[in-house]
């Protein structure tokens, strides 16, 4: 039998773990009765730039495009004001993939919404006015 050392395995989760998995179970739960496949969204992963992707699909179940998404928990912070940190690098990713539509997502699991952003030519264009460091207002949920 092996001596006992002061060793130990590293852990496996942290807890945005908990809330990645809470967000993309309520990705899930908003698509499920949609033309969309989302088992392509990685919520316990490392992937720079994006947490996958959603494939829609017309009625007769051919792929007609996808949308490319990064996913953050909704902050409290932002309850009933619709607002949320819209990531440099997920703007900076949109304008070099001119040839993906990128969506940010922000989940409020608890509520069960997700409040998005396209991020399109002239929204580009607005975050590099204003700066990267800017709070930016989400139109939809």
């Amino acid at each position: 039998m092996a001596e006992e050392t002061n060793f130990i395995p590293r852990k496996v989760t942290n807890p945005n773990d908990f809330l990645d998995r809470k967000s993309y179970l309520c990705i899930c739960n908003v698509f499920c009765n949609s033309r969309a496949i989302i088992d392509e969204i990685k919520y316990h992963d490392k992937t720079s730039n994006i947490d996958g992707f959603i494939q829609l699909i017309e009625e007769s179940n051919y792929p007609i495009g996808n949308i490319f998404i990064q996913a953050k928990t909704y902050k409290s912070k932002y309850k009933g004001k619709n607002k949320a940190e819209i990531p440099a690098y997920f703007v900076a990713y949109a304008m070099r993939m001119r040839n993906e539509v990128c969506i940010f997502f922000s989940v409020d699991a608890d509520d069960n919404k997700i409040y998005w952003k396209y991020i399109s030519d002239d929204y580009i264009r607005q975050f590099n006015n204003e700066g990267d460091n800017e709070i930016h207002t989400l139109l939809s949920r």
